[in-house]
């Protein structure tokens, strides 16, 4: 499936392609026309989904969310897997809240993209 994610204030877009076996992403790739940032994030994601599940995506957000917030500063980030911890480089956004949604898009774009899927396999 193809799924378009856009973030209006930086201009970032995203194309993610994804394949599911058993509700698992088994095959992800983007196309990115964004900042250094949304590509960075992207290109992190393109490293580690394989295997990813909604519930998991969810978690993984949630867990980023919190990293980039001003909480993470007292508080330890349980990535879902030790893999994902190479999001942590982002943690200097933390203080530029525009900025944010760049590293979210790439995540949020594969999540839209999962609940459409799920959406229709059951209907």
């Amino acid at each position: 499936i193809l799924f378009y994610g856009v973030q209006l204030l930086f201009g970032d877009r995203i194309k993610v392609y994804v394949k599911l076996a058993i509700d698992q992403v088994t095959h992800f790739s983007h196309e990115t026309k964004a900042c250094a940032l949304c590509q960075a994030s992207a290109s992190i994601l393109g490293e580690h989904y394989h295997g990813l599940t909604c519930d998991n995506l969810t978690e993984l957000i949630k867990q980023l969310k919190l990293s980039l917030s001003d909480e993470s500063v007292n508080t330890d980030i349980r990535w879902p897997d030790k893999k994902w911890e190479s999001l942590n480089v982002f943690s200097v956004v933390r203080d530029h809240k525009s900025r944010k949604n760049c590293v979210l898009l790439p995540f949020n774009a594969l999540l839209q993209a999962l609940e459409e899927m799920n959406l229709r396999t059951h209907i």
